[in-house]
């Protein structure tokens, strides 16, 4: 090995590594849904991109860098837009430039090569990170691994039927689905593909666990995901259907003799709980090498398989809980709550369809018009998600710019096409793209997959009656700017966010360390809540008043605006500010009753101190509080079958505060 080629496998080694890490600590880091948790590691994957595009060659424009570049570029947009979130669009402007980079580290390890080792590497590398997602799941399930929300429990056969779910690292079981699922189809193809029995058999390792933490999930949209995409592996798997097909069939089968028993032991608390997926795990493998060994001996061989097949699906008939495949079919209004989110989503994209609302638009605004009282901060769908943030104009690119790396990457290496089809499947039913690992997983499959198809901006080359490399050099130079530069000034950004979340933290009491928190995050509603409720009213209420530049909808900023009115003793401000916070979130009952209460509570004081006039303003506006509160409530009542997430309904606390108004209202109450 000449010393060039080695210092390459070290870089290369180094970068597998990184990439190794990056997945493993968003993995930890509850799969990066927080915002919070995403700041550190963008810093450290803007620092490598940096490097990357300072010391390497070339640069390789390829379909996933193309796809967040148009995101981050829509959401810069939305930013200068008044945005319903300004502080949500600079949360999802963060992720996308991180995206970026981490797009950047994978092509500059892979350089177009398929079967290099970059390639290779990055492709080991990150099934050990799925291997280590199921397996650490499973340890939450025998308690060898302490994690809050690791297991989701529930005696409510609509939400459990098999009275738990494996929620993993992740805490949100669909996610872990779609995490087991994807890696299950990845290495389904490496047993595929294999041409040795030795291929085959390092492929199937993989494999037991994730198809039983997929099954342990219970969530019926990974299934039904995972189904859809396996049937267009088994069309595309030319020439070797029956080795796919024999394989499924083979791996499933254990695999659901060990959720089966899996289940029937948890429930009965027996200490064996790790038993089923231990000898599963071990019998799959053995067994399926033993007969690989009689392949050529094919009448021992089909009968083997035919035989021990027959023998798990028995088995897992009689271990499976009591009435659970029953209740795993029942519909239980899952599609129909979906339904209603869409519906009301569709509305709310209507309000601004081309550019969209900015980041988290559906969070931000659905509380204001949303036709039941549900409980859904999340729209499920990313497709949805996409529409309201950032408008057909961003949507219809990127999700045509996905649909041709996934043909391309299935084109190129099926295992990959397959896990990232299945990613994308689930994510147009449910918020898997919210979670950074998910949307990481999915540009690393694509990328994988379509790299040899990125176009590069060469390095030197000669031009005729020119100097040799000029051109090559200048062209290089733009492009590595026009990477850098976004990268630059988002980093500048998230430092800004670092450094306020750590103000903020170390202030203990002290309110100028909070007002240097929000001169760098501005557009952080809770931390300009916590800082106004340090200040006089008239200083608090003229910062909050800066906050709706923002954000729009925001109740929680509606009311501390109304509670600031109120200690200046301005009525109609404060009369204002209630109404659009109770606007803003229709359907949570103590909203509402607060707004009466007060409302009501001051109009009694303004009465005792001799000022009708102020008591009649703020007892009508409590009144008008009340009958739209009332209005709702019957509207509610008089739904056949409400999705009633919020418990929403009328408190005596609001009745009472409204009786005890009548004699100062300009109108006397309707009977």
């Amino acid at each position: 090995m000449d010393r060039e080629t080695g210092k390459r496998n070290w870089r290369v080694s180094a970068g597998a590594g990184t990439v190794f890490a990056v997945l493993l600590l968003s993995l930890w880091q509850k799969g990066l849904f927080y915002d919070r948790d995403t700041h550190l590691l963008s810093l450290f994957l803007f620092l490598i991109s940096f490097i990357v595009i300072l010391y390497t060659r070339k640069v390789r424009m390829t379909l996933p860098l193309l796809i967040t570049a148009i995101v981050s570029v829509c959401y810069a947009i939305t930013l200068m837009l008044h945005p319903a979130s300004t502080y949500g669009t600079e949360m999802q402007l963060i992720r996308w430039v991180m995206y970026g980079a981490w797009v950047i580290l994978l092509t500059a390890l892979l350089d177009g090569q398929r079967g290099g080792r970059g390639f290779r590497m990055v492709l080991a590398g990150t099934a050990v990170v799925g291997l280590i997602s199921s397996v650490s799941a499973l340890a939450m399930l025998y308690d060898y691994l302490p994690y809050n929300s690791g297991v989701m429990t529930s005696q409510d056969a609509q939400l459990s039927a098999l009275g738990f779910r494996l929620s993993g690292l992740v805490q949100y079981p669909n996610t872990l689905g779609v995490i087991a699922g994807a890696f299950a189809l990845l290495h389904l193809h490496g047993i595929t593909a294999g041409k040795t029995l030795r291929d085959r058999v390092l492929a199937a390792m993989p494999l037991l666990p994730h198809l039983t933490v997929l099954g342990l999930t219970e969530s019926r949209g990974a299934w039904f995901a995972f189904a859809v995409v396996w049937a267009a592996g088994y069309l595309s798997a030319r020439g070797r259907r029956t080795v796919y097909l024999l394989h499924s069939a083979w791996f499933t089968c254990w695999a659901l003799a060990a959720v089966a028993s899996t289940a029937s032991l948890w429930l009965s608390e027996s200490s064996l709980v790790p038993l089923p997926v231990i000898v599963a795990w071990a019998g799959s493998i053995g067994l399926y090498m033993l007969l690989e060994r009689l392949r050529y001996r094919r009448r021992a061989y089909v009968t083997g398989y035919v035989l021990i097949m027959a023998a798990l699906l028995s088995w897992g008939a009689m271990m499976m809980p009591s009435g659970a495949a029953n209740r795993v079919t029942d519909h239980y209004e899952t599609a129909g709550a979906r339904t209603l989110f869409y519906k009301d989503a569709w509305a709310l994209w209507q309000r601004s369809p081309w550019l969209g609302a900015g980041g988290d638009a559906w969070r931000q605004q659905f509380a204001s018009m949303q036709s039941e009282p549900y409980v859904g901060k999340e729209v499920h769908s990313s497709v949805f998600d996409f529409l309201l943030d950032i408008g057909v104009v961003g949507t219809l690119p990127v999700l045509t710019l996905a649909a041709l790396a996934l043909v391309l990457a299935w084109r190129r290496h099926a295992g990959l096409g397959m896990a990232g089809a299945l990613i994308m499947l689930h994510s147009a039913i449910d918020f898997d793209l919210a979670y950074g690992f998910i949307t990481l997983l999915l540009l690393l499959f694509l990328t994988l997959g379509t790299d040899a198809h990125g176009v590069a901006v060469p390095r030197d080359e000669p031009r005729r009656g020119g100097p040799l490399g000029r051109p090559g050099a200048r062209r290089r130079r733009l492009a590595a700017l026009a990477l850098a530069a976004p990268l630059a000034a988002v980093a500048v950004l998230v430092s800004c966010h670092l450094a306020a979340q750590h103000f903020a933290s170390t202030a203990a009491g002290a309110t100028a360390q909070l007002h240097s928190a929000l001169r760098l995050t501005p557009a952080d509603t809770a931390l300009r809540i916590a800082v106004a409720r340090r200040l006089p009213p008239q200083e608090a209420a003229a910062l909050l008043a800066v906050g709706l530049r923002y954000e729009r909808d925001g109740k929680a900023l509606y009311r501390e605006l109304a509670l600031a009115s109120e200690r200046r003793g301005r009525a109609e401000e404060a009369a204002a500010y209630w109404k659009a916070a109770a606007d803003s979130d229709r359907f949570d009952r103590v909203l509402q009753t607060e707004a009466v209460e007060r409302l009501a509570a001051a109009a009694r004081t303004a009465s005792l101190q001799g000022d009708r006039q102020t008591a009649g303003l703020l007892a009508n506006a409590a009144a008008e509080r009340f009958r739209s509160y009332e209005a709702d409530v019957r509207r509610v009542e008089a739904m056949p079958h409400p999705a009633n997430g919020k418990r929403f309904a009328m408190t005596e606390e609001a009745k009472r505060a409204f009786a005890s108004i009548y004699s100062l209202m300009s109108e006397p109450p309707a009977n």
